[in-house]
């Protein structure tokens, strides 16, 4: 129902935050859940675009964190490999 009441209001969802640090119902429910998440927000409004978001992407501080990059991007290739509808 939450969901019903911001169709076509909210136009960008942050389905997934932080994965990176925040995995514990991932680890919890396996990995697939996400793209279970990102196909449930598509059905509640196929107008929304949906994202993936994680912090220190580009940088860091003064350094690249590699194994954040990594992830993150594996996480991606995860979702469009499952057929998730991500958007960014």
């Amino acid at each position: 129902l939450a969901a019903q009441a911001v169709n076509g209001i909210i136009y960008d969802w942050d389905v997934v935050n932080e994965p990176w640090n925040n995995h514990d119902f991932m680890d919890l429910l396996g990995r697939d859940v996400m793209i279970e998440w990102f196909k449930i927000a598509h059905e509640e409004d196929p107008t929304a675009r949906l994202y993936l978001n994680d912090f220190g992407i580009l940088e860091s501080g003064n350094k690249l964190d590699t194994g954040h990059q990594q992830h993150f991007e594996e996480t991606i290739q995860f979702l469009v490999d499952g057929g998730a509808p991500i958007h960014g």
